[in-house]
């Protein structure tokens, strides 16, 4: 809700691993080879607002970086396909999907300076059961502006799950490629 129209897609980082993506019971629609990428960047998702898919230690991760006077206002994310939003006891934003429930945790949100780093305090604000906002305070405009969640999907069971890779499947899909024991 609120995005641009027109984003860029920027992949960094090519893998010499290739992906396969199967949705649904049609083999003409499954991809197979697709190229993967270390990082994911939708330019001006928003105004002055960038978006970024990446893993870190086998977690799948996303990040705003704003520039210097963008507003963290401007951010809704949206989910579809869920049933609710709720806030944990802990700040963390949990997405309900019939008896599952994932989560996002509590973003880190700073600022680098030229002094160094300013770490501001932010949590989730869920506006209504799909669409959900970030609250930041003492934002200073002079400075570019990190909000920095981990998204913790139910990816594989529960037995040493890593996130591997993520790619560009098309202008919607970010897919991402896990191993599992489970």
């Amino acid at each position: 809700a609120g995005s641009n129209a027109n984003v860029a897609i920027e992949v960094r980082g090519p893998r010499v691993e290739k992906v396969s993506y199967y949705k649904g019971v049609d083999p003409g629609k499954w991809m197979n080879g697709v190229s993967s990428f270390d990082t994911v960047v939708y330019k001006n998702l928003y105004n002055g607002v960038d978006a970024l898919f990446f893993c870190s230690h086998g977690k799948l991760k996303y990040e705003y970086r704003l520039i210097k006077g963008a507003s963290y206002k401007s951010i809704h994310p949206t989910y579809t396909g869920i049933d609710s939003l709720s806030i944990a006891p802990n700040g963390d934003l949990l997405v309900h999907i019939g008896e599952i429930c994932i989560g996002e945790e509590k973003p880190r949100v700073y600022q680098p300076t030229r002094n160094g780093v300013i770490t501001r305090n932010a949590s989730f604000v869920v506006n209504d059961q799909a669409h959900y906002e970030f609250s930041v305070s003492c934002v200073d405009p002079r400075y570019p502006l990190i909000i920095d969640p981990i998204y913790s999907t139910l990816l594989g069971g529960n037995k040493n799950e890593r996130v591997r890779d993520i790619c560009v499947v098309n202008d919607s899909i970010v897919a991402v490629a896990i191993s599992s024991l489970s």
